[in-house]
């Protein structure tokens, strides 16, 4: 894979440079299969017969064959609050005639519920709707209570930089693992928008948070993941003498104005979520430049300030989350332990960005951390 480092920029583009940002609309609930992008659906309720993964279609396409559609129901048959109640010796009419009604169509996303049959009459025989006397039986509720699907929407939020945008992996994020899983655990359906930018620095942040769309996305967030910082550093001095450890002189600038980048940060998601109150999770870094092989392969005096600027930013990091009742995740233990772990396997041929295992790692995390 190749990218374009702009102005020295470590993840991806540089801020300053064009991005585009692709942003999903309200996501639909999905019966089995949780898509990364909102399709609609068409629904036929309690007659159509529901497939495996649900009948799905995309938005402006018509229902696939046998995905769900008008039924025949039995003459005389009674359809009262969801119910469909069929009299003794009904029959279902031929494809076509006048009382076969169709059934009402939604564009929600619940599976399709099965018919119920009401509770029988005293005196009626097993699997009869009669009576006694032969009268139907009126209307009842069910013993059981037909399944459900989630009602709800739990609206996930990841910024930053190229590390929760997923650049070099091609897989699954650590924002939308963590957001299925919360999701789930909470019996309600994903919605998540990955609004992460390659390159943004801190300060990138604070101006893209000023942008209505990504505004108001996390205004209706109930979670917002945040990785954000190493952009702020430039990567190509790293190994000189006015950049080594223990001063970090040449990285000073920027480590003094990150604290007030990041409360700038913090202060406008707060902000943007008064009046529905959020979860913020804020994570740090586990090298905020190349690690792994490729990180050693530079040679023991980029390893040494690398290793040095990452733990003085992610101090800077933590204590803004503190500052912010955000909940701050670590990641630098997960992935090199005391320092002295290889990280390589979690890492992509870049050194730079997590691999498939890397963002499950970092999404196991963060779940642990919200409990």
């Amino acid at each position: 894979m190749t990218w374009w480092r702009i102005r020295g920029g470590r993840r991806g583009v540089r801020a300053g440079a064009v991005a585009v940002l692709l942003l999903g609309g309200a996501a639909g609930a999905f019966a089995a299969e949780q898509l990364p992008h909102p399709f609609g659906t068409r629904l036929v309720a309690m007659a159509a017969p529901a497939s495996p993964t649900g009948a799905v279609a995309r938005t402006g396409e018509p229902t696939p064959p046998g995905a769900g559609g008008p039924a025949s129901l039995p003459f005389g048959a009674v359809i009262s609050g969801g119910v469909v109640t069929t009299p003794v010796g009904a029959t279902a009419s031929p494809q076509g005639a006048a009382a076969a009604a169709p059934l009402p169509t939604s564009t929600a996303t619940p599976e399709t519920a099965p018919a119920v049959t009401p509770e029988a009459a005293p005196g009626a025989a097993p699997g009869s709707a009669a009576g006694a006397d032969g009268a139907a039986a009126p209307d009842a509720a069910p013993q059981d209570a037909p399944a459900t699907t989630p009602q709800g929407t739990y609206h996930v939020v990841g910024l930053g930089d190229s590390v929760p945008a997923g650049t070099a992996c091609g897989c699954d994020t650590y924002v939308s693992l963590v957001g299925r899983a919360r999701a789930a655990a909470l019996g309600l359906t994903p919605d998540v928008s990955d609004l992460a930018v390659p390159g943004l620095t801190t300060a990138g942040l604070v101006d893209q948070l000023g942008d209505p769309d990504v505004a108001a996305a996390v205004a209706g967030a109930d979670l917002v993941i945040v990785t954000i910082g190493a952009n702020d550093f430039d990567p190509d001095p790293v190994a000189t003498d006015a950049c080594a450890p223990p001063g970090l002189d040449c990285y000073r600038p920027q480590l003094d104005a990150q604290p007030a980048q990041l409360d700038a940060v913090l202060d406008r998601i707060a902000a943007l979520e008064a009046g529905h109150p959020a979860t913020v999770v804020v994570t740090d870094y586990w090298d905020v430049f190349l690690d792994g092989d490729v990180g050693q392969a530079q040679g023991p005096a980029y390893v040494a300030a690398s290793d040095a600027l990452t733990a003085a930013d992610n101090a800077v990091i933590e204590a803004a989350a503190g500052r912010h009742d955000a909940t701050f995740v670590d990641l630098f233990a997960p992935f090199r332990g005391d320092g002295s772990t290889d990280d390589t396997a979690l890492l992509a041929d870049d050194g730079d960005h997590p691999d498939a295992a890397g963002h499950r790692l970092i999404a196991r995390t963060i779940e642990a951390a919200l409990g």
